[in-house]
Parts: C-alpha cells; structure tokens; sequence
C-alpha cells in the first residue's frame, strides 16, 4: 500500500523477478561478486538476502551498501540461526515480483536474456528455466539439460539453477505447509520443485527451456555441490519428500535415493512374486488399457491384461504419477528403441540414465515414427479413449 508521500509506482517500475539468496558466514568476496553479476539488471530484480548468521556483521555492512544501490533491494535478518530452509522461507515471504528464483551466495549470472524474456511474455509461464555452467580458474563445463516433463523431473531437479517459480504459488505452498521448516531444515529446493508440480495436479505447467547459460556455480572445495556425501541430512529430505508426496498415490513402490547419483530418486516396483506383479497390473489397470500399437499406427490392439513385458516395462516408473503426465495415448520405449539422431535422443541423452521422462511424438520425424510403429510399441491408452490412434494426441514414454 502507498502512503501519501509514496509516488505511484506503475507497472515498468516494478521487478521481474526476485532473486533469493540466503547466507551464513558468508564471504564478502562472494557477495561482491554475484553484486556484480546481477548489477546489468538491477532496475528489474528484486534481490532478497538473508543473513542467517546474526553474529556476522560482514553481511549487514554489505547489505547497508546494496541498499543504496540497487532499486529493489531487500534484506531480511533472522536473530538466530534457523537453517537454509528457513532463510528461503523468508526470503519468498519477502518476495515481491511476479517470478522468484533461487541464487546461492558463492556463483554468478548472467540473467539479461532472461530478463529480456521476461519483459516480452510476462506472466505467460509457470516455469522458466536456463542451463547452467560449472567453472573453475581453468576449467568450464556447459551443462546442457533436457526439456522439462514431469514425469522425470519428480525423479529429480535438473532445472534447478536458474529457476523461475511463480512467487504466489510459492507463498501458498509455505502457507499450506507451516511446519515444513521444521521438518525438513535443509532440503529446500527439492520440496518446493517436488511440491510445485503436485500443486498444479493434472492441469499442464506452463513451461520453457531458454538453452542458454544464465547460472555458473563456482567449482571449490568447500563447496558442497563437489561432493554430495557431504550432505547427508539433505539426502534423507529429499528421500522423505518424495514418499511423502507418492506414497498416497501408490503404497507398493519401494521408494529410494540411487547409490550412485544421489541427487536421484528411484521408484521401484518389485515383481519377484505373482502378488507383486498383480499390484503393479492393478495399479496400472486403475488408470489405463494396455496394448500394442498396430504397424500403420492406426490403432490399438488392446490385450484383456496387462501383460509381462509391460510390467516388466514400468517396473521403475512411478506408475501413480502417469495419470497425470501423460496424454490419451502414450508409447513405452525403451531407450535402446529410440531412434539416432532423433530430438528424442538428444532428450534421452541429457538425461541421467534410466530416469523414465515423457515426450511428445513431435521429436520423432514421420519417418522415425513409422519404423518406430513397424516394431508394435507397447501401448497405454487412458481409460474411455478407445482403440484409434490419434497421432496429433500421441506422447512417448521412455523408459
């Protein structure tokens, strides 16, 4: 609300984007830095600090400095420490613009094209995200990441850094949730990313991949980012979080972090037993009729269960997620059957290996579509869509 003595502000005067960047102890040189890297766009950012070290005079002289410096600054400092959950909380409760993204205190930007991006579509996406750099004095390494669907992103958060999440949604999920802070003190970034795609249930997320690199996260040894292991209370977060969000959508799945990339979410069915497989049939009976597609790609040909190779096919798919994600018809390929050379391999490829994703029959050309069809991919046909198969409906699940 403007007091009389405030000037109107219209809508060119307001931020963007609020970016978010919480502190402990952190150095000044770091600070200085991302000052400098975010300072092209300071007329269109708000920018959020959190000091969650009150001992820690170092961030309050520069948060006194970029007050007078940047239009729309904004610095929030708790009188205890309370954890990098709570220092995002605060800092989104503080958020003003329209999109909010997460900035860690020790990495830098380039966020013009996005801003630019920004100002041409407005408020027209529920997700916006960049790719991002990792570099070092002598190293630089482009991270290339795939489109977004939300069926490998709940596996995990490759759009991560930079981000751009609607704020009031945000600030719903933290009203909706008043002790998450409590429960989970440090995985942030995971529950929102999990929690924002649940919050939007089966209605589509307005999303874009801008292929460019607005994020670099510095590589040194005390950052974190080099060695998941040092993250321990993270990796149980993250775990609790998606059996939290899953579990009442399929209690048969067994739910757990990938020994080798832990920043992965597994979701495995087991079928060792003929009871297991009859829950993982019924499961995918609830939502869906199971066949194969015929050579032309005309139709289905439904089979009266769900047979063999299909759960063999979605033994590591979390099957209670599909409903949601994929279309009226959707062909199971394996990774081994998808064409070379296609934009689906290229998304296959950029993604980690064996992480079930979702794409449209638009990454395959005519051609690669027909020898795909020539092989009888098994089929999943939402309940009540019948057997005719609309290509311009058509989704690929590889798998």
């Amino acid at each position: 609300m403007n007091t009389l003595n405030e000037p109107l502000k219209s809508s060119a005067d307001m931020p963007l984007l609020t970016i978010v960047t919480p502190c402990y102890k952190t150095v000044a040189y770091y600070l200085e830095r991302l000052a400098t890297s975010l300072w092209p766009v300071q007329s269109k950012v708000q920018w959020v600090v959190v000091n969650d070290s009150p001992d820690d005079a170092t961030i309050d002289a520069f948060a006194q400095r970029m007050g007078s410096c940047f239009p729309h600054f904004t610095y929030v400092r708790h009188d205890r420490n309370r954890g990098i959950f709570a220092a995002y909380t605060s800092a989104l409760v503080a958020a003003s613009a329209p999109y909010c993204a997460i900035l860690d205190h020790d990495d830098e930007v380039d966020l013009v094209p996005l801003v630019q991006f920004l100002e041409r579509h407005r408020e027209q996406y529920d997700l916006i995200f960049t790719d991002e750099t990792k570099f070092a004095p002598e190293t630089r390494e482009r991270y290339w990441k795939p489109a977004f669907d939300g069926m490998s992103a709940m596996h995990y958060f490759y759009m991560h850094h930079i981000t751009c999440f609607r704020t009031d949604v945000c600030k719903q999920m933290i009203l909706a949730q008043p002790d998450a802070e409590v429960n989970y003190r440090s995985c942030f970034d995971i529950w929102l990313a999990f929690g924002y795609q649940q919050h939007f249930g089966v209605k589509s997320i307005r999303h874009v991949h801008l292929p460019y690199a607005a994020y670099g996260w510095r590589v040194h040894p005390a950052s974190t980012a080099m060695d998941l292991g040092q993250k321990p209370k993270a990796e149980a977060e993250r775990l609790e979080i998606a059996v939290t969000l899953y579990k009442p959508l399929d209690d048969t799945a067994a739910i757990a972090v990938d020994p080798v990339a832990r920043y992965v979410v597994r979701y495995d069915h087991p079928l060792s037993s003929g009871e297991s497989q009859e829950a993982l049939a019924a499961l995918i009976a609830a939502h869906f009729e199971t066949g194969s597609a015929t050579t032309d790609g005309r139709r289905v040909d439904f089979t009266p269960e769900t047979d063999p190779l299909m759960l063999n096919l979605l033994a590591r798919v979390p099957v209670g997620y599909l409903a949601n994600y994929v279309g009226e018809y959707c062909l199971v390929l394996p990774r081994k059957a998808v064409p070379e050379g296609s934009e689906l391999a290229t998304q296959a490829a950029r993604h980690v290996a064996d992480v079930p994703f979702i794409a449209s029959a638009d990454t395959l050309d005519d051609a690669a579509l027909d020898a795909v069809l020539l092989q009888r991919p098994a089929a999943l046909v939402r309940k009540g869509a019948g057997a005719v198969l609309d290509r311009s409906e058509l989704m690929f699940l590889v798998v």
